[in-house]
């Protein structure tokens, strides 16, 4: 009985296996022909609205904006100089700009010919003008000097960039010059005029930290 019900189950297996095969080969088919029938067929897509992201326009503005600071910055140092000197004669030595009780005012020292040191006070919106005190002065002169303040903030204009923070007019192993240094927001850069022929001696940018 064991040996005709195997026979019967191996006869059974033979008889399933094409209808097996054919099915499989007809799925194959299907899937073939679906695929086709997708490529096919022309995409559709639905309609999208892409939002590009603007490029940033306030670049040139704040680079505009910050010339405009410095130009207006050195304007008003050398008007400071020149209220400076129509009140107190003689040659500017060094200039700061100072704030006090929020105002802004340059503190200009003056140097004159009978050898005096003349610190005055300038506020250029109001154009006024105060001598705070006035000393002795013995240091050099400076004779010789071709170049004034008016001309080497001409020249600091030229070879540097960005505010004046300070001006300095110095003597140092027989030559006089001017000390300036100019900061942006990035760059500080350093500078020395030669006060008798408006050469640079020296020229320096470095990018701050």
């Amino acid at each position: 009985m064991m040996k005709k019900g195997g026979g019967l189950m191996r006869w059974t297996n033979w008889y399933l296996l094409p209808i097996i095969a054919l099915v499989v080969v007809g799925g194959v088919f299907f899937i073939v022909l679906n695929e086709q029938e997708r490529m096919n067929t022309p995409r559709t897509f639905e309609k999208q609205t892409i939002v590009k992201k603007a490029e940033p326009t306030f670049t040139p503005m704040v680079e505009a904006h910050a010339s405009t600071v410095e130009n207006e910055q050195l304007a008003g140092m050398r008007r400071a100089c020149e209220l400076a000197v129509q009140k107190v004669p003689g040659k500017v030595r060094e200039v700061e700009r100072e704030r006090r009780n929020g105002i802004f005012f340059y503190e200009v020292d003056v140097l004159t010919d009978d050898r005096r040191e003349v610190q005055v006070w300038v506020d250029v919106e109001r154009e006024s003008v105060e001598v705070v005190q006035e000393y002795p002065y013995a240091g050099p002169l400076y004779e010789g000097m071709t170049i004034d303040v008016f001309e080497a903030l001409d020249i600091a204009q030229k070879e540097g960039i960005g505010e004046v923070v300070e001006f300095k007019l110095k003597t140092s192993e027989g030559r006089t010059y001017y000390k300036i240094t100019m900061r942006t927001p990035s760059l500080k850069t350093k500078m020395k005029i030669n006060a008798i022929d408006g050469s640079i001696i020296e020229l320096s940018t470095e990018r701050k930290s």
